[in-house]
Formats: C-alpha cells, sequence, structure tokens
C-alpha cells in the first residue's frame, strides 16, 4: 500500500516521495521510473467512505465540546435576542435572515424569516432551514447573502 500511495504523491511531492522510495528499494530504482497505479475497482471504497463521514461528525463533535461552551441565562437563547433585537430596531421578523450549524441556533428558525443552515452544520440544522449555504470554511453566509442580494437586484429591474 505504501508504494502505491508514494507513487500517487509523487507528482505533487517529488523530492520528498524520492527520497523514502530510495530508503525502501535500497537505492535499487527510482520512483519516477515506476509505473503509475491503475484504477481498480476493488480498491474503490466510496460506500465505506461515506459511513466514515459520520465518524469524522463525530469526532469534530467531540473536539468542539473541548472548546464550546455557552452559558446564558435561563429562559435566553439567540432566537429571543434577536426578537429583541428586530423590536428595538423596528425590523419586521418576516424581513431577516439568520445563520446556524449547530442546536443552539434551532429556536432562530422559528422567528426569522428565512433561516440558512451552514454545508458544515448539524444535520438537525439543515432539516429545518429554509436553505442551506456553503460552509463556514468556504465563506458560506458571504455567497449566501450576495446571491440573495443579486436575485433582489435582478427582481427590482423586472
Amino acid at each position: 500500500v505504501l508504494d502505491k500511495i508514494l507513487k500517487l504523491l509523487h507528482p505533487f511531492m517529488p523530492f520528498i516521495t524520492e527520497e523514502i522510495w530510495q530508503v525502501l528499494t535500497d537505492g535499487e530504482s527510482m520512483i519516477i521510473q515506476e509505473q503509475f497505479p491503475v484504477w481498480q475497482a476493488e480498491l474503490d471504497f466510496s460506500a465505506a467512505a461515506k459511513d466514515f463521514e459520520k465518524v469524522i461528525a463525530a469526532i469534530k463533535a467531540v473536539r468542539m465540546s473541548r472548546t464550546e461552551l455557552e452559558i446564558t441565562a435561563k429562559g435566553t437563547t439567540k432566537a429571543t435576542a434577536a426578537l429583541w433585537l428586530m423590536d428595538y430596531l423596528g425590523i419586521d421578523p418576516s424581513c431577516t435572515v439568520a445563520f446556524g450549524d449547530s442546536e443552539n441556533d434551532a429556536p432562530l428558525a422559528e422567528v426569522c424569516g428565512t433561516f440558512v443552515a451552514m454545508e458544515n452544520g448539524d444535520g438537525r440544522i439543515k432539516e429545518i432551514a429554509d436553505d442551506v449555504c456553503e460552509s463556514m470554511y468556504d465563506d458560506g453566509v458571504a455567497r449566501w447573502l450576495e446571491r440573495a442580494m443579486a436575485e433582489a437586484d435582478g427582481a427590482k429591474h423586472v
């Protein structure tokens, strides 16, 4: 397996892979002269990869639990804060958009006009969302807002 991995990585990391190859083969061959690996159906693990996504999600949740701690006053949620702010600013809740990625954002879906889940968000959040945007790592909020503003601008000119 290691020899195939090195061959696959060689175009991207030629010096490192060649150095490792030399150690593995006692300098008897060069990786650049080796046959590049050919795709084999029996090595297609796409179904297993989908199952492994659940493991990755669990690992992320455990890691986040160590760094994420939410403390709020009893009866206070992001939704109560959003409602207070809408009232204070005189904004109709139907004209608001909220973005969320975890369970603590769920109440926003009930009070805002549009609730958008992040692609990297929890499954339940995506289920209750009106829309799903790119992950936070891919500037999802900015991209969603740009699309929404372009649609609104196009609607004005129709």
